[in-house]
């Protein structure tokens, strides 16, 4: 098919030419000089690896987190049911704090009311300390299997050893995130 545009067509069509080159221009601003160019070009890879350092840092929590949750049911399935009720259980301060304080089942269950408020004020909680203590009580007290002393110790260790390593990391990964956005600032 075949569309002859008359005189007027023609210029309505021209003048949207127009005035869509001054909308792109608008948008987009004048053409960048190299420097500039360069600069864009610096930032926006600075942005890209402070995504990536925080895609690693979630990707290695969460990493550190199926480990730790892995160990425990081994040997510490109590914890794993104290925690279940909170959001990203594993992943909390109280729950850190909670694993360092008693390292096995049989040290959570020596833990008294008043030590179990403690780790969570330790751990930043503020609302809640004593529902929350008494629940975490009862659950740690719960019959469950318990493995011999001798492995439960062991076990303990390694789990404690393993919060250390995924404490670091976070540490670790927090100083990337810090100089990449002094960085991005400067640049």
């Amino acid at each position: 098919m075949h569309i002859v545009l008359d005189d007027t067509a023609m210029a309505a069509a021209g003048q949207g030419n127009v005035l869509a080159s001054r909308l792109i221009h608008r948008a987009h601003g004048p053409p960048a000089s190299p420097a500039t160019a360069s600069r864009r070009l610096r930032s926006r890879s600075v942005r890209a690896g402070r995504a990536r350092a925080q895609q690693d840092s979630l990707w290695n929590r969460q990493q550190l987190a199926n480990q730790l949750r892995s160990l425990l049911r081994e040997y510490y399935p109590a914890a794993l049911d104290a925690f279940a009720t909170w959001t990203n259980g594993l992943c909390r301060p109280e729950a850190r704090e909670l694993l360092k304080a008693a390292s096995t089942p049989t040290r959570a269950a020596r833990l008294t009311r008043t030590q179990l408020q403690a780790v969570l004020k330790r751990a930043g909680r503020k609302r809640g300390v004593e529902a929350e203590a008494d629940r975490l009580r009862d659950a740690f007290r719960a019959e469950w299997a318990h493995q011999p002393p001798l492995i439960e110790d062991s076990l303990g260790r390694r789990q404690v050893r393993g919060l250390l390593v995924g404490q670091q990391a976070r540490d670790g990964l927090d100083d990337v995130a810090h100089v990449l956005a002094a960085a991005e600032m400067a640049g």
